[in-house]
């Protein structure tokens, strides 16, 4: 039995979730609340590519990974450590993560502290019954050729949807990318990029390869410097930065 599919068996029926213990600090108010929640245990799902989805590689990569560049336009610092976050998002507590260390990711990547990188995963549309995840994904990569992923990224996880079961609509997802910055011929861009699926084989891959690590059992998860660490160490922006400036020290 593969290492994938003992993970797809072990997991239990509930709902979102599944049966993988994570302990988040969420930051409410400046108080932190410390809590154990349940993380996203992957889905089955094909790792076969649409038949009718594109093909192209986005062009914002990080060097050496398959993450989606967040901040191409920034010079790293000298040692800037690599920080890859795996997400869905869907995943209930991947938006836990986010309201607690979002703006601090942000904040290592806008200023050249780390290399910040996203893997947009789409699993959870199989638990959910929709297709919000992989619409979702496709709109960030394709936010990412526009250069606005950061802000996309951060638009989807701070908009709910109106229909939390169907998960974000078209129409939303465009509002989305209208707030992050597009416009005009950019707008008109991404619109093309979501329709015809460019990106439908590289989401496919992000969903199904990272899961190939029998280290990681749900989504959030984070790589530094290619080596998962435990989210309780990331769990608040004291932390994530600590962590980070650690990781940088030992890279020079």
């Amino acid at each position: 039995m593969s290492n994938r599919r003992a993970k797809i068996e072990a997991a239990a029926s509930t709902g979102r979730g599944g049966v993988n213990k994570i302990v988040l600090a969420t930051v409410v108010a400046l108080v932190a609340i410390v809590g154990t929640v349940t993380g996203v245990i992957l889905t089955s799902k094909s790792s076969t590519p649409s038949a009718s989805g594109g093909t192209a590689t986005p062009k914002h990569l990080l060097e050496g990974t398959r993450a989606i560049n967040a901040h191409p336009e920034v010079t790293p610092r000298a040692g800037a450590p690599l920080v890859e976050v795996f997400e869905d998002f869907q995943c209930s507590h991947c938006h836990e993560f986010e309201s607690a260390v979002g703006a601090t990711f942000k904040e290592l990547g806008e200023s050249g502290q780390a290399r910040v990188g996203y893997h947009v995963m789409a699993f959870i549309d199989e638990q959910a019954k929709n297709t919000a995840s992989q619409r979702a994904a496709a709109g960030a990569v394709c936010a990412a050729e526009q250069g606005t992923f950061q802000a996309f990224h951060d638009g989807v996880f701070s908009t709910p949807a109106a229909d939390p079961g169907k998960g974000w609509s078209d129409a939303e997802l465009e509002g989305i990318a209208g707030a992050s910055g597009l416009s005009g011929e950019a707008l008109s861009a991404w619109r093309s990029c979501v329709a015809d699926g460019r990106f439908t084989a590289y989401i496919e891959d992000r969903t199904t390869t990272p899961w190939k690590d029998p280290k990681i059992e749900g989504t959030p998860s984070v790589r530094i410097n290619g080596q998962l660490v435990d989210v309780r160490v990331l769990a608040t922006p004291e932390l994530l930065r600590a962590a980070v400036a650690a990781a940088a020290t030992s890279s020079k």
